[in-house]
């Protein structure tokens, strides 16, 4: 399994640019506070995805100039983003496992200082998938939330979003999840749900692996679902702190309109229809 993972391995690149949709701020200086405030959410949420605790540091300069200058301003009527998410996939063939093997893998029981540099040294390619663009809906700012709260919540969604009409696009990207069970009415659940894009009108096939001759893994469809309109799973960032409807499902429920003899593990996959 890792070996296939190797060859469906993606990168994101996100392009953020922040939209200031109040009115312009005569006060300089606080608006170098909100933009470092922004700079800050930002960089939270990048740290948190790419795991690179740098970019926390994001906005900090920025913030301790505005409060030398001037005094802080509470108010802020909100701001919007826009994020253009390109998309690459790792250039890996099968053939590049037995060369992996023999010049670079190493575990706990063996190491080896010279495949250690070698695989430090190693370069690999990305080919270009495509591109897609996501600006965040109307955003106010509510006594709920202070500013960083809400600026995470906007740039996650706002994220997802992006992602979410990328898979719809290119089938290579579509996310494969496993049926994660099955209740007494029949019902397949799935822990996917609206930060996937799953709506009313959405169409997923039912896949099983089997293994082919020559040792890799094929799916094949045995059976197509559709979610329960009221039971769809709303987890987007937030989404239960916030006191959604259905973020306290256990994920999306399903109804299957083909198929039979259905199994937790099963792999679900979004179609087009």
């Amino acid at each position: 399994s890792g070996t296939d993972l190797i060859g469906n391995t993606f990168v994101l690149a996100h392009d953020v640019v922040y939209i200031d949709k109040g009115e312009r701020n005569k006060n300089v200086s606080e608006g170098f506070r909100i933009f470092g405030e922004i700079l800050q959410g930002v960089g939270e949420v990048l740290a948190e995805t790419s795991g690179d605790n740098n970019y926390k540091e994001l906005g900090s300069s920025v913030n301790e100039l505005s409060k030398t200058t001037a005094d802080i301003v509470d108010d802020f009527e909100g701001f919007r983003v826009k994020i253009q998410t390109h998309l690459y996939k790792l250039n890996w063939q099968q053939s590049d496992n037995d060369f992996f093997y023999e010049n670079y893998y190493l575990d706990e029981n063996y190491y080896d200082e010279a495949k250690y540099q070698a695989w430090n040294d190693a370069n690999y390619t990305l080919t270009y998938i495509g591109s897609q663009e996501a600006i965040c809906g109307q955003t106010v700012m509510v006594g709920k939330y202070d500013l960083s709260q809400l600026i995470k919540i906007v740039m996650y969604r706002t994220m997802d979003e992006s992602i979410v009409k990328l898979q719809k696009n290119y089938e290579e990207f579509r996310i494969k999840e496993p049926i994660y069970d099955i209740d007494e009415d029949g019902f397949v659940i799935a822990k996917i749900g609206l930060k996937e894009g799953v709506n009313p009108n959405s169409k997923y096939e039912i896949l099983e692996s089997v293994e082919s001759s020559d040792g890799t893994m094929k799916y094949k469809r045995v059976g197509t679902l559709k979610p329960v309109d009221d039971k769809i799973w709303d987890n987007r960032y937030m989404a239960l702190e916030d006191g959604a409807p259905n973020s306290g499902l256990e994920g999306t429920y399903f109804k299957v309109t083909n198929g039979h003899d259905l199994y937790p593990g099963l792999l679900i996959r979004e179609i087009k229809f």
